[in-house]
């Protein structure tokens, strides 16, 4: 089972398009006593009444492939705005990175060589 769905990508927050591949391999028995005989690997469902709704078994299969985070494809989204986000502000000033822990391994050594 495959379909075309719209989705939009965490990263960058634009629409793009999902090919959803569902492999149904599943197996409808009567009762509970036959789920014994269905080979291992295989899904099983049990029609304790007559009819069983096709659309239902499929909607659900469908629902549970789709990615809980859905990203583009690719590594990279097409315009990757979402990256450049983080080094320019509205106006589209640069802006210093501060990193208050930046020397501190130094710090540590260089006091651990005093001190020996």
């Amino acid at each position: 089972l495959s379909s075309i769905i719209k989705l939009v990508c965490q990263n960058c927050l634009k629409p793009f398009s999902f090919i959803l591949e569902c492999p149904i391999d599943l197996e409808i028995v009567s009762n509970e006593s036959e789920v014994a005989e269905v080979v291992e690997g295989i899904d099983v469902i049990v029609a304790e009444d007559s009819e069983i709704k096709l659309a239902e078994i499929l909607e659900d299969e469908l629902i549970m492939s789709v990615p809980m985070i859905p990203r583009h494809p690719q590594v990279r989204c097409p315009d990757n705005d979402y990256e450049q986000q983080n080094v320019k502000d509205l106006f589209g000033r640069n802006l210093t990175i501060h990193r208050p822990f930046a020397g501190l391994a130094a710090a540590i050594k260089q006091k651990d060589t005093k001190e020996s």
